[in-house]
């Protein structure tokens, strides 16, 4: 499966630059004889899998972006064929057609600024660490920050979690701010943390933590909303490279067959709340309006701008822009941390860890419950990050008790991203009641595993509690995948489908079929995020994105197909090479 399907960094950064100058590339009109693509045409010689239904002999006819007609190749041609506006035929070579892959939880500009970062992913001991730090290091002039992210202390020699103390006799002239693998943990070097004022004295943030060594000073480790303090020492990004970012996202987003994604945002933890509008407002809608979004985007902000979108909501209550790229009306909170930096809130203990319980990141419920009550009201959907079993059950309970306003959000269930760890099947049962989305990441299990046994236990690490997909379906939860890029896993649902079924090696019993995981990454994900009256199926009516693969991905043995080409708009957007 990893062969197929790989989550580790090294295996998809490195030839990012390869994979944006073929998309790039590819953005070629349909008919390479001909100056004007015909606007009506009909691709045929093909297995559609309309996201619901398998055609073995289908057929698509497009017409400006709009499928017209799908199904068994010869009825579509009898009803089509003879007629005063003939159509140009293309074959697709006897290949596989999916609708365009949806990612339903990235991060966009987040995820094309890695891209250039420092990846310390591969670092398994600590001269690696600090040889890759120090590498990065010697590029840089004097008081150039090294941004980096990756690094998982259990793959280290030793397990031990990195310190400043580790990097400081090679970044003596340059700050430092390396993220953990899962966002939630940061390490920064003593530049960094002085030009961020923390010293001894500095208190923990609230939802935040400043780990600590002999005489209270900072080890360098900062979690969760601790990681605002660094961040806000760093020069902002400008408007230009969150532009190149977001189109770099793009690129790579189309080589896997993704056109539509869950964009989350940058975390709040990592940049103060106006700049997140910003993000929105100044970079993606902007792009929108230009027309340089080569993606899909359903873009949300966090619970502390609930009033200003739905201020903005109420300016443009479609809750889309007119190219049907870039969508809204949807706030995002998080209630915990993650389970790998031992902040995501549980039930019972962590093992071994003297009754650390995780982190409720808002210990006054009540002004939490208040906030997401008015967006609610507003008619906003809201997306809560919980991934601790007793997170996920408190989740459930706030949502259960406030009510929705009009449709200003899209319509639609709210969402409990990652519902990573479960109380059990009881838990499901209410999610399932609540009509709650459940945005899961199939492509962390394999990072994950270790730490949930050796932290969890087989229990709780167990069937119906850990990961549970299959027991979320047959409790009747509507079920997504999202990757989280660029924290953990690739933007690639491909994977994620093999990771949910096959691929999955931990706890068997929870796999899915491949056409339960192929609605995860298709219409199941496009109603999670708002957007199912425009993508998600091939249907009559839909816009035609649509992904081309070389094999049959219903196949239970069959490994991550390779993606052909991907249509957007029924535009081919991008070549294998």
């Amino acid at each position: 499966m990893r062969s197929s399907a790989p989550t580790r960094r090294r295996d998809w950064v490195a030839p990012i630059a390869v994979a944006v100058l073929a998309a790039a590339a590819a953005f070629v009109a349909l008919d390479q004889n001909s100056k004007t693509a015909p606007s009506r045409v009909l691709f045929f010689n093909c297995t559609v899998n309309t996201g619901e239904r398998v055609y073995q002999n289908g057929a698509l006819v497009v017409e400006n972006g709009v499928i017209l007609d799908v199904g068994d190749a010869e009825a579509v041609r009898s009803r089509w064929s003879g007629g005063p506006d003939y159509l140009d035929e293309r074959s697709l070579e006897g290949n596989f057609v999916l609708p365009g892959l949806i990612d339903a939880h990235a991060h966009v500009i987040m995820g094309g600024s890695f891209l250039e970062m420092l990846d310390l992913s591969g670092a398994t001991t600590r001269e690696e660490f600090v040889g890759m730090v120090a590498s990065a290091g010697a590029s840089k002039q004097p008081g150039e920050w090294i941004v980096g992210y990756g690094f998982d202390e259990r793959k280290l020699a030793g397990g031990a979690m990195p310190g400043r103390d580790w990097i400081d006799g090679v970044t003596a002239q340059n700050p430092v701010l390396i993220s953990r693998a899962d966002g939630h943990t940061a390490l920064a070097n003593s530049l960094a943390l002085s030009l961020a004022g923390i010293g001894a004295g500095t208190p923990d943030t609230p939802g935040g933590e400043i780990a600590r060594g002999p005489g209270n000073e900072p080890t360098g480790i900062l979690k969760d909303a601790a990681i605002t303090l660094a961040r806000r020492a760093m020069p902002p990004q400008t408007m230009r490279q969150k532009e190149e970012a977001v189109m770099a996202a793009a690129s790579f987003a189309l080589s896997n067959g993704v056109t539509t994604v869950g964009d989350m945002g940058t975390p709040i933890f990592s940049l103060p709340k106006e700049e997140c509008w910003s993000e929105f407002e100044d970079v993606l809608l902007r792009m929108a309006d230009s027309g340089a979004l080569g993606v899909r985007v359903k873009t949300c902000v966090p619970l502390d701008l609930w009033a200003e979108l739905a201020d903005f909501v109420a300016r443009r209550p479609e809750t889309h822009h007119p190219g049907l790229r870039l969508f809204w009306g949807t706030v995002k909170e998080f209630y915990d941390g993650s389970l790998g930096s031992e902040t995501a809130l549980m039930t019972d203990p962590y093992l071994g860890s003297e009754g650390n319980v995780g982190l409720r990141i808002h210990e006054d419920r009540e002004a939490l419950a208040s906030r997401i009550g008015a967006a609610k009201r507003a008619g906003l959907q809201v997306a809560m990050h919980a991934i601790g079993d007793l997170a996920v059950d408190e989740t459930i309970s706030l949502l259960s008790g406030l009510e929705s306003g009009g449709g200003g959000g899209g319509g639609g269930g709210d969402r409990i991203e990652h519902a990573q760890h479960t109380s059990g099947l009881q838990a499901l049962d209410r999610m399932a009641s609540l009509g709650a989305h459940a945005v899961v990441n199939p492509l962390h299990i394999a990072d994950d595993v270790g730490a949930m046994l050796e932290k969890l236990g087989e229990e709780r690490a167990g069937v119906g509690r850990s990961y549970a997909f299959r027991s979320m379906v047959e409790a009747g939860v509507a079920v997504s995948f999202g990757s989280d890029w660029p924290l953990v896993a690739p933007l690639d649902p491909l994977a994620s489908v093999v990771a949910a079924t096959s691929g999955r090696k931990h706890v068997p019993p929870e796999r899915l079929t491949r056409q339960e995981a192929i609605a995860a990454v298709t219409w199941r994900a496009a109603e999670a995020l708002n957007v199912s009256d425009f993508v998600g199926r091939l249907d009559r009516g839909m816009r035609a994105d649509f992904v081309v693969v070389d094999a049959d991905l219903l196949d239970p043995g069959a490994e991550k197909p390779v993606v052909l080409k991907t249509f957007l708009d029924g535009e081919c957007v991008y070549v294998q090479e």
